[in-house]
Protein backbone atom coordinates (compact mmCIF):
# COMPACT_ATOMS: atom_id res chain seq x y z
CA UNK A 1 0.00 0.00 0.00
CA UNK A 2 1.53 3.31 -1.13
CA UNK A 3 1.78 6.49 0.91
CA UNK A 4 -1.10 8.12 -0.98
CA UNK A 5 -3.39 5.25 -0.01
CA UNK A 6 -2.45 5.59 3.65
CA UNK A 7 -3.21 9.31 3.61
CA UNK A 8 -6.56 8.62 1.97
CA UNK A 9 -7.42 6.06 4.67
CA UNK A 10 -6.45 8.54 7.40
CA UNK A 11 -8.75 11.18 5.92
CA UNK A 12 -11.47 8.53 5.59
CA UNK A 13 -11.11 7.72 9.30
CA UNK A 14 -11.41 11.37 10.32
CA UNK A 15 -14.30 12.12 7.97
CA UNK A 16 -16.18 8.99 9.01
CA UNK A 17 -15.84 9.96 12.67
CA UNK A 18 -17.30 13.39 11.91
CA UNK A 19 -20.23 11.79 10.09
CA UNK A 20 -20.75 9.22 12.84
CA UNK A 21 -20.95 12.03 15.39
CA UNK A 22 -23.06 14.58 13.49
CA UNK A 23 -24.77 12.49 10.80
CA UNK A 24 -23.16 14.33 7.87
CA UNK A 25 -19.88 15.83 6.65
CA UNK A 26 -18.02 12.66 5.72
CA UNK A 27 -18.38 13.08 1.97
CA UNK A 28 -17.37 16.73 1.96
CA UNK A 29 -14.18 16.07 3.91
CA UNK A 30 -13.20 12.82 2.21
CA UNK A 31 -13.96 13.97 -1.32
CA UNK A 32 -12.78 17.52 -0.76
CA UNK A 33 -9.37 16.45 0.57
CA UNK A 34 -9.17 13.02 -1.04
CA UNK A 35 -9.27 14.58 -4.49
CA UNK A 36 -5.81 16.03 -3.75
CA UNK A 37 -4.44 12.55 -3.07
CA UNK A 38 -6.15 10.28 -5.60
CA UNK A 39 -7.72 10.96 -8.99
CA UNK A 40 -11.16 12.41 -8.33
CA UNK A 41 -13.04 9.50 -9.91
CA UNK A 42 -11.05 6.97 -7.86
CA UNK A 43 -11.75 8.99 -4.70
CA UNK A 44 -15.49 9.03 -5.43
CA UNK A 45 -15.62 5.30 -6.20
CA UNK A 46 -13.64 4.27 -3.10
CA UNK A 47 -15.64 6.61 -0.89
CA UNK A 48 -18.79 4.70 -1.80
CA UNK A 49 -17.37 1.65 0.02
CA UNK A 50 -16.85 3.70 3.19
CA UNK A 51 -20.25 5.37 2.92
CA UNK A 52 -22.11 2.09 2.42
CA UNK A 53 -20.51 0.40 5.42
CA UNK A 54 -20.78 3.48 7.63
CA UNK A 55 -24.47 4.00 6.88
CA UNK A 56 -25.17 0.32 7.50
CA UNK A 57 -23.42 0.31 10.89
CA UNK A 58 -24.99 3.61 11.99
CA UNK A 59 -28.46 2.45 10.97
CA UNK A 60 -28.06 -0.57 13.23
CA UNK A 61 -26.78 1.52 16.14
CA UNK A 62 -29.57 4.13 15.90
CA UNK A 63 -32.33 1.84 14.62
CA UNK A 64 -34.71 2.65 17.49
CA UNK A 65 -34.67 6.36 16.62
CA UNK A 66 -35.30 6.03 12.87
CA UNK A 67 -38.65 6.73 11.17
CA UNK A 68 -38.38 3.72 8.86
CA UNK A 69 -41.47 4.66 6.85
CA UNK A 70 -39.95 8.01 5.86
CA UNK A 71 -36.57 6.36 5.26
CA UNK A 72 -38.15 3.82 2.91
CA UNK A 73 -39.97 6.54 0.95
CA UNK A 74 -36.80 8.59 0.45
CA UNK A 75 -34.78 5.50 -0.52
CA UNK A 76 -37.27 4.30 -3.13
CA UNK A 77 -37.42 7.71 -4.81
CA UNK A 78 -33.65 8.34 -4.66
CA UNK A 79 -32.56 4.92 -5.91
CA UNK A 80 -33.09 5.31 -9.69
CA UNK A 81 -31.66 8.84 -9.64
CA UNK A 82 -28.54 7.61 -7.82
CA UNK A 83 -28.02 5.03 -10.54
CA UNK A 84 -28.46 7.73 -13.19
CA UNK A 85 -25.93 10.00 -11.51
CA UNK A 86 -23.41 7.16 -11.08
CA UNK A 87 -23.90 6.21 -14.74
CA UNK A 88 -22.73 9.66 -15.79
CA UNK A 89 -19.74 9.73 -13.44
CA UNK A 90 -17.40 7.95 -15.86
CA UNK A 91 -18.63 10.04 -18.80
CA UNK A 92 -17.88 13.54 -17.57
CA UNK A 93 -14.69 15.59 -17.47
CA UNK A 94 -12.66 15.42 -14.24
CA UNK A 95 -12.28 19.22 -14.12
CA UNK A 96 -16.05 19.66 -14.10
CA UNK A 97 -16.38 17.08 -11.32
CA UNK A 98 -13.72 18.78 -9.20
CA UNK A 99 -15.41 22.17 -9.49
CA UNK A 100 -18.76 20.57 -8.80
CA UNK A 101 -17.43 19.15 -5.54
CA UNK A 102 -16.04 22.55 -4.59
CA UNK A 103 -19.37 24.26 -5.25
CA UNK A 104 -21.20 21.68 -3.13
CA UNK A 105 -18.81 22.14 -0.22
CA UNK A 106 -19.01 25.94 -0.28
CA UNK A 107 -22.79 25.90 -0.68
CA UNK A 108 -23.12 23.72 2.36
CA UNK A 109 -20.82 25.96 4.41
CA UNK A 110 -22.73 29.06 3.34
CA UNK A 111 -26.04 27.60 4.50
CA UNK A 112 -24.56 26.26 7.75
CA UNK A 113 -22.91 29.57 8.69
CA UNK A 114 -25.95 31.79 8.12
CA UNK A 115 -28.21 32.56 11.10
CA UNK A 116 -31.27 31.49 9.11
CA UNK A 117 -32.30 28.08 7.84
CA UNK A 118 -34.27 27.21 4.76
CA UNK A 119 -37.91 26.77 5.70
CA UNK A 120 -39.65 24.06 3.73
CA UNK A 121 -43.28 23.08 3.68
CA UNK A 122 -42.96 19.36 4.28
CA UNK A 123 -45.34 17.28 2.18
CA UNK A 124 -45.02 14.38 -0.25
CA UNK A 125 -43.97 16.67 -3.10
CA UNK A 126 -41.17 18.25 -1.06
CA UNK A 127 -39.92 14.85 0.04
CA UNK A 128 -40.02 13.55 -3.55
CA UNK A 129 -38.03 16.50 -4.97
CA UNK A 130 -35.44 16.43 -2.18
CA UNK A 131 -35.07 12.65 -2.54
CA UNK A 132 -34.59 12.80 -6.31
CA UNK A 133 -31.96 15.55 -6.06
CA UNK A 134 -30.22 13.72 -3.24
CA UNK A 135 -30.03 10.52 -5.29
CA UNK A 136 -28.76 12.14 -8.48
CA UNK A 137 -26.13 14.32 -6.78
CA UNK A 138 -25.04 11.38 -4.66
CA UNK A 139 -24.39 9.22 -7.70
CA UNK A 140 -22.80 11.96 -9.78
CA UNK A 141 -20.66 13.83 -7.24
CA UNK A 142 -20.32 11.25 -4.50
CA UNK A 143 -22.67 13.01 -2.09
CA UNK A 144 -26.05 14.67 -2.18
CA UNK A 145 -26.46 14.81 1.58
CA UNK A 146 -27.06 18.57 1.65
CA UNK A 147 -30.59 17.89 0.41
CA UNK A 148 -31.30 15.49 3.26
CA UNK A 149 -29.69 17.79 5.84
CA UNK A 150 -32.08 20.58 4.83
CA UNK A 151 -35.07 18.24 4.82
CA UNK A 152 -34.35 16.63 8.19
CA UNK A 153 -33.52 19.96 9.84
CA UNK A 154 -36.92 21.24 8.74
CA UNK A 155 -38.51 18.19 10.34
CA UNK A 156 -36.86 19.05 13.66
CA UNK A 157 -35.41 15.63 14.36
CA UNK A 158 -33.47 14.87 17.55
CA UNK A 159 -29.71 14.28 17.31
CA UNK A 160 -30.11 10.51 17.41
CA UNK A 161 -33.00 10.50 14.95
CA UNK A 162 -31.10 12.84 12.62
CA UNK A 163 -27.97 10.65 12.55
CA UNK A 164 -30.04 7.50 12.14
CA UNK A 165 -32.21 8.93 9.37
CA UNK A 166 -29.22 10.27 7.44
CA UNK A 167 -27.68 6.80 7.54
CA UNK A 168 -30.80 4.71 6.93
CA UNK A 169 -31.78 6.66 3.81
CA UNK A 170 -28.34 6.16 2.26
CA UNK A 171 -27.76 2.41 2.57
CA UNK A 172 -29.41 1.28 -0.66
CA UNK A 173 -28.24 4.38 -2.54
CA UNK A 174 -24.62 3.70 -1.64
CA UNK A 175 -24.99 0.03 -2.56
CA UNK A 176 -26.32 1.07 -5.97
CA UNK A 177 -23.43 3.45 -6.54
CA UNK A 178 -20.90 0.75 -5.65
CA UNK A 179 -22.49 -1.63 -8.15
CA UNK A 180 -22.41 0.95 -10.94
CA UNK A 181 -18.81 1.94 -10.15
CA UNK A 182 -17.80 -1.73 -10.19
CA UNK A 183 -19.52 -2.26 -13.53
CA UNK A 184 -17.74 0.81 -14.93
CA UNK A 185 -14.35 -0.53 -13.81
CA UNK A 186 -13.80 2.12 -11.15
CA UNK A 187 -13.80 -0.56 -8.42
CA UNK A 188 -11.94 -3.85 -8.81
CA UNK A 189 -9.46 -6.26 -7.28
CA UNK A 190 -6.72 -3.65 -7.29
CA UNK A 191 -8.76 -1.61 -4.77
CA UNK A 192 -9.49 -4.60 -2.49
CA UNK A 193 -6.91 -3.67 0.16
CA UNK A 194 -8.15 -0.09 0.31
CA UNK A 195 -11.76 -1.24 0.44
CA UNK A 196 -11.15 -3.56 3.40
CA UNK A 197 -9.37 -0.78 5.28
CA UNK A 198 -12.34 1.51 4.69
CA UNK A 199 -14.71 -1.16 6.06
CA UNK A 200 -12.69 -1.22 9.30
CA UNK A 201 -12.77 2.59 9.45
CA UNK A 202 -16.55 2.57 9.09
CA UNK A 203 -17.06 0.06 11.89
CA UNK A 204 -14.72 1.73 14.38
CA UNK A 205 -16.01 5.25 13.79
CA UNK A 206 -19.69 4.26 13.89
CA UNK A 207 -19.19 2.84 17.37
CA UNK A 208 -17.05 5.78 18.53
CA UNK A 209 -19.40 8.35 17.04
CA UNK A 210 -22.36 7.11 19.05
CA UNK A 211 -20.36 7.59 22.25
CA UNK A 212 -19.04 11.02 21.23
CA UNK A 213 -22.51 12.27 20.27
CA UNK A 214 -23.43 12.89 23.91
CA UNK A 215 -20.00 13.68 25.37
CA UNK A 216 -18.43 16.40 23.18
CA UNK A 217 -19.28 19.98 22.28
CA UNK A 218 -21.05 19.56 18.97
CA UNK A 219 -21.09 23.27 18.07
CA UNK A 220 -17.33 23.81 18.48
CA UNK A 221 -16.52 20.68 16.53
CA UNK A 222 -19.02 21.64 13.83
CA UNK A 223 -17.45 25.06 13.35
CA UNK A 224 -13.98 23.53 12.96
CA UNK A 225 -15.33 21.08 10.41
CA UNK A 226 -17.00 23.88 8.46
CA UNK A 227 -13.74 25.84 8.39
CA UNK A 228 -11.90 22.81 7.02
CA UNK A 229 -14.61 22.22 4.46
CA UNK A 230 -14.52 25.83 3.26
CA UNK A 231 -10.74 25.70 2.75
CA UNK A 232 -11.00 22.40 0.89
CA UNK A 233 -13.89 23.61 -1.26
CA UNK A 234 -12.09 26.81 -2.27
CA UNK A 235 -9.01 24.79 -3.11
CA UNK A 236 -11.02 22.53 -5.41
CA UNK A 237 -12.47 25.53 -7.24
CA UNK A 238 -9.00 27.01 -7.78
CA UNK A 239 -7.35 23.81 -9.04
Amino acid sequence: MVLEDLFFILIALISSLVSATFGFGSAFILLGLGAYILPVKDAIALSSVLFFCATLFKSLLFRRHVDWGLAAKITIIALPFAGLGAFWLDRLETAWLTRGLGVMVLLYCLVAWTPWRLRLTIHNGTIAIASALYGFLSGLLGSGGIMKVTLFQSLGLTKEAFVGAMAATAIVTNATKMAVYFEAGLLGQEQLGMALSLVVCAFVTAWAGRRFLTTISAETFRQLVLLLLAVAGMGLLLR
